[in-house]
Parts: C-alpha cells; structure tokens; sequence
C-alpha cells in the first residue's frame, strides 16, 4: 500500500499527539515515536530522491 504525502503528514500529526499523550502506556508512546522517525525519514528520503531537471 502506497500513502500519499498529504497521508504520511497526517499520519506524522497524530502519531506526534499519540507520543505526547498521558494516557499511554510507555509501550505505545515507544511505538508512536518509532513510526513516527520511521515516516519522517521516508519524507526526507522522498525529497533526496526527487528528480531535478538539469539547466544545461
């Protein structure tokens, strides 16, 4: 399954609220933070790999 950037970032908002919350148990604050490194490195590495046309 492919997710579209305007899906990762949503993705990316709440796992940051899921990581802040309270009510969590340490486990589940832990896997929020994991995905949450996990898509903000897959959006990075989207924007490394994007082609740019040459000037020449």
């Amino acid at each position: 399954m492919l997710l579209t950037l305007k899906e990762k970032k949503f993705l990316i908002k709440v796992l940051a609220k899921q990581k802040r919350s309270f009510w969590n148990s340490k486990e589940e604050r832990q896997m929020a933070e994991e995905l949450l490194e996990k898509f903000q490195q897959n959006t990075r590495n989207e924007k490394m790999n994007e082609m740019k046309n040459s000037r020449l």
